[in-house]
């Protein structure tokens, strides 16, 4: 009776060793292929984080352009006049 145990337990074993050599054999190509997937996804997340910062930085900024110095009556006056010229009116 003790050698059906002991042959039991070396088939489990012999079993399991084989199983873990075969798994190991072929998803040893699938992890590396997930690997470098990852490492070219964090490479794209770096850059990106990277542009989002210069982006905020350049909103940050305060602007450069040139700001409009025309009073609210003097922009009415003249829009009202473009007005009269594009409608015949002078």
């Amino acid at each position: 009776m003790s050698q059906l145990w002991l042959g039991l337990i070396a088939g489990l074993i012999i079993g399991w060793v084989i199983e873990w050599i075969i798994d190991w054999t072929f998803w040893r190509s699938g992890i590396e292929a997930a690997e470098a997937e990852e490492k070219r996804l964090r490479k794209r997340l770096e850059e990106a984080e990277a542009e989002l910062e210069a982006l905020r930085a350049r909103l940050e900024e305060p602007s450069h352009a040139p700001s409009s110095t025309r009073t609210e009556s003097e922009r009415t006056e003249s829009d009202g006049e473009a007005g009269r010229a594009t409608h015949g009116e002078a």
